[in-house]
């Protein structure tokens, strides 16, 4: 294993990157898996590891041969849950490893992931790893692509049940949707819904605030007020506005919890701690799970440019929506309002 040091142009970020070409299925990786700890241990920047582990997760890294998984394979587990490093999966392909057999013969692998530790994940939210043609090798090329900015999309609607704790937050949906509109049915609802939609959002920035700020907020409050404590150790006032300033400070925290709980989707884990950077680490996952980075279209061509992809599927519906419909058109457009009513 070949570690360098790499500092990204612009921000001066520190990251470690480890070149690993380990020893055949069949031969014995303790060294490697003792030096990776070891080296675990030492990092303290962010940590990325590329290439030949030459062995395998789980019975989706390979087809073909032997139907058992390699002897090591719950040491290389053990050994990445250890280290607290994370598959950063591809976009681009699957199998790294072949024999260039074909038929029954041929054999595929998944010999060389890309793993990285929590720190490196989430400094570069917008990373993507991709396999490239082979040349003269068995294994394919990885490619890494290093980003830590994505494109800026428009913020969809999301409801945080962490609201319904402010004893207003009933009240002002009640207000909002009692809100009398006139039309047809459906183009009521559909009215009420779009003020739900902004009149929350108006609320939280109004009477809820934003949690994090209120965070900041109440820990600089802390800080001088331990300031003043120093100087007048014994003002009954002071202490009392430390307490509730501190039993502030542990809702707040809960707040966060539950927010980032919710977005994350991860519920299993016990009340009590707060565990609000294993939350978000779940949300770095699924999204990086969920983000569609490439596309195979009509005629097969493989799409890895988000452009594309964006055009091809807005083509996608306008060729459906374009299509010849026998629906009334007063049905196909049911939000217009009825001023007959």
């Amino acid at each position: 294993m070949i570690t360098v040091e790499a500092i990204r142009i612009g921000n001066g970020r520190v990251s470690m990157v480890s070149g690993v070409y380990a020893f055949d299925l069949v031969s014995p990786k303790s060294p490697l898996w003792n030096h990776m700890r070891t080296m675990g241990a030492a990092i303290s920047e962010h940590w990325l590891l590329l290439r030949d582990f030459n062995t395998l997760f789980n019975s989706s890294e390979k087809i073909g041969g032997s139907s058992s998984l390699p002897l090591d394979s719950g040491d290389f587990t053990q050994v990445m849950m250890d280290c607290a490093l994370s598959d950063l999966g591809v976009a681009r392909g699957w199998f790294s490893w072949s024999n260039d057999q074909i038929n029954s013969k041929c054999i595929r692998r998944r010999l060389d992931p890309a793993m990285a530790t929590t720190n490196w994940v989430l400094a570069f939210l917008e990373s993507k790893v991709e396999l490239l043609p082979k040349g003269n090798s068995d294994h394919c090329p990885l490619l890494v692509t290093v980003s830590d900015e994505g494109p800026v999309r428009p913020k969809l609607f999301k409801y945080f049940s962490i609201r319904e704790k402010h004893s207003d937050f009933m009240s002002m949906i009640s207000a909002s949707w009692e809100v009398r509109v006139r039309g047809t049915a459906m183009y009521r609802f559909m009215t009420k819904l779009k003020r739900l939609r902004a009149d929350p959002y108006i609320w939280n920035k109004e009477v809820f605030g934003h949690i994090n700020e209120s965070i900041v907020g109440v820990k600089h409050q802390l800080s001088s007020l331990h300031d003043s404590l120093y100087a007048e150790p014994s003002n009954d006032a002071l202490m009392l506005e430390e307490q509730e300033s501190t039993q502030r400070l542990q809702i707040l925290l809960g707040h966060e919890e539950i927010l980032w709980r919710q977005k994350s989707r991860q519920n299993w884990l016990k009340d009590g701690d707060f565990n609000t950077k294993f939350f978000y680490l779940s949300i770095v996952i699924r999204r990086r799970n969920d983000r569609i980075i490439s596309l195979k279209d009509q005629n097969g061509n493989l799409l890895a440019s988000e452009a594309y992809i964006n055009r091809h599927m807005i083509s996608i519906f306008e060729n459906l929506l374009a299509q010849e419909s026998d629906i009334d058109p007063l049905l196909a457009n049911p939000f217009l309002p009825n001023h007959a009513q």
